[in-house]
């Protein structure tokens, strides 16, 4: 029997679509180069090969379920849902500029999101449109794929949840690295199919499986370690990974969205290991402090002397701490600068 009809009607609307909203775009920015080259890919390149819009499709969907960096509702959505926001929730919220700082989607990249919609010729009209094709395509990919995407909380779900926990401390314990690393672990998995796999949930446990990714990150292939390779996006280092984690599924192959979520995942364990838990912890109080103090006006940034601000952090920590820091410190720059 051949291919699922209904799958063959997605797939064709979803390219009908795609090329018929790249199109729109080019009528808009004439001379964005990207947006020309996005149909011209799109009608001879994917259009006619089977294989090719079978794969876009995937990674688009795919694409969508990256998760978004921190926005004004992500913990919000958190709390309700059980899971971080991702760029479909950025879509459903018409939020353009999560979507264009969060996705590390090559396609999505092209489109220019952020400057077009910050183009004064670009209309809210135009803007309208913009949506309503990002919405029925990603509605042919869900039915392509037969998947359905997360859950959106509506925008009074979101305001009564942070209205019910303004009251309360709504951080926990677990100091930022580890709840990034558990952000990034909870969006892979869910990428992978396997979102039940770890329990994420306690404290204690989430605390062993970052040990465990830990220890992976620093092994080496070929003298390089695993985390590097992952940046590099070098597929040797998923046999080992399949063997260290075997409760995550490997069998397909690991799509450009999953591989920047995997980077980011490792560079939560690079700088997890190279900062101390004590130290960081002192760097958090301190930051948070400071954000008090400016929200609340006492302070300014003008005003700050930031080399008296970092002399009191380091007051804090002890000498083995210090010492752990300054060993690390050329790993910790590069790895930092793989979480933006």
């Amino acid at each position: 029997m051949g291919k699922d009809s209904f799958k063959l009607r997605s797939q064709k609307a979803f390219w009908e679509l795609s090329i018929e909203f790249a199109e729109e775009l080019c009528k808009s920015f004439p001379d964005c180069t990207d947006t020309k080259d996005l149909v011209l890919w799109g009608k001879n390149v994917i259009l006619g090969d089977d294989s090719e819009e079978e794969n876009g499709i995937v990674n688009w969907y795919n694409a969508m379920l990256e998760p978004l960096k921190k926005t004004k509702y992500s913990k919000a959505v958190e709390r309700i849902t059980g899971s971080p926001p991702t760029i479909y929730h950025a879509v459903i919220y018409k939020d353009h500029e999560s979507m264009a700082l969060s996705s590390s989607s090559v396609s999505l990249k092209r489109l220019n999101i952020y400057e077009k919609m910050n183009n004064p010729s670009f209309t809210e009209e135009n803007k309208e449109l913009f949506w309503k094709y990002m919405n029925r395509l990603n509605k042919y990919a869900e039915e392509f794929v037969e998947k359905d995407f997360p859950k959106v909380p509506t925008r009074e779900e979101i305001s009564e949840n942070i209205k019910r926990n303004k009251q309360g401390d709504t951080n926990n314990s677990q100091p930022s690295m580890l709840k990034g690393f558990n952000t990034s672990l909870s969006a892979f998995c869910e990428m992978r199919n396997c979102k039940n796999v770890y329990d994420l949930s306690s404290d204690n446990e989430l605390s062993k499986i970052f040990a465990k990714w830990v220890e992976v990150s620093k092994q080496e292939i070929n003298g390089k370690k695993i985390s590097a390779l992952c940046k590099e996006q070098n597929e040797d280092i998923i046999y080992k990974l399949e063997e260290e984690f075997p409760d995550i599924s490997w069998k397909e192959p690991i799509n450009e969205s999953q591989w920047g979520v995997l980077t980011k995942l490792f560079s939560f364990c690079d700088v997890g290991e190279a900062i101390p838990s004590q130290m960081m912890g002192k760097i958090e109080n301190m930051a948070s402090k400071l954000a008090s103090e400016i929200m609340s006006g006492k302070k300014d940034m003008a005003s700050m002397d930031l080399q008296s601000i970092g002399e009191e952090v380091l007051s804090q920590c002890n000498s083995a701490d210090m010492s752990h820091f300054a060993e690390n410190i050329d790993k910790i720059l590069p790895a930092i600068n793989n979480l933006r």
